[in-house]
């Protein structure tokens, strides 16, 4: 069985967080850690009894910034990306266990904002590196990725603050081609506090920036 290091960036919002980690703590799969970067104030009080859960409180430059102290701090052997507002399905991690034989795959999440929902991301024929770089449609809390090609790849963009999972899937796909599951791998919950509904001119202007990098 491999160990799973499920990464959760948080700022200031915990009316999600506890959806966010019990969704976790209800996967069928016992062999994760979930490493949580709060980057402002304290959410210990909320966090639930489980040697699991690593809890660090400490000041960061960003979302991105975030992911990659937490990263730099995950010993699992497969890692992944689940954002505070987001809500893992349920027997994910078994089944991505039990499935991901490449460096790194993807599946679909549903967008919901509580009155409307829709699921997004290509796993058909049509989802090849040259339509990533015209548009991203691999979603952030469907990517595992292996620790192997971490070492590789190392961190993320911190540069890109708004864009820097898009930038990372690029590079992870030249390095090598991921695994396309048709399956709801999570739920992500729009919301009006979200960084890229707050600006999103600045998340255009990066995304065309990252698309440029690699067309």
């Amino acid at each position: 069985m491999r160990t799973f290091s499920i990464i959760m960036p948080t700022f200031n919002r915990p009316q999600f967080i506890n959806r966010a980690i019990i969704a976790i703590l209800e996967q069928d799969y016992p062999k994760w850690e979930l490493i949580i970067q709060n980057g402002g104030e304290s959410i210990a009080h909320l966090m639930p009894k489980d040697d699991r859960i690593k809890l660090f409180e400490e000041k960061d430059k960003g979302i991105t910034d975030a992911m990659n102290k937490g990263m730099a701090k995950s010993t699992g052997d497969i890692i992944c990306w689940a954002n505070d507002d987001d809500a893992m399905n349920q027997d994910t991690l078994s089944f991505v266990n039990d499935n991901l034989t490449a460096d790194w795959g993807y599946g679909i999440i549903e967008m919901t904002d509580g009155t409307r929902s829709f699921t997004w991301g290509n796993v058909g024929e049509h989802a090849t590196f040259s339509n990533l770089v015209s548009g991203n449609f691999v979603p952030q809390p469907a990517v595992f990725w292996t620790r192997k090609i971490y070492n590789e790849i190392g961190g993320m963009d911190e540069s890109l603050d708004y864009t820097s999972d898009y930038e990372y899937w690029m590079r992870l796909w030249k390095k090598s081609e991921p695994q396309k599951w048709d399956r709801l791998m999570a739920f992500y919950y729009m919301h009006p506090d979200q960084i890229t509904q707050k600006d999103t001119a600045e998340q255009i202007r990066q995304a065309k920036e990252t698309s440029k990098k690699y067309a």
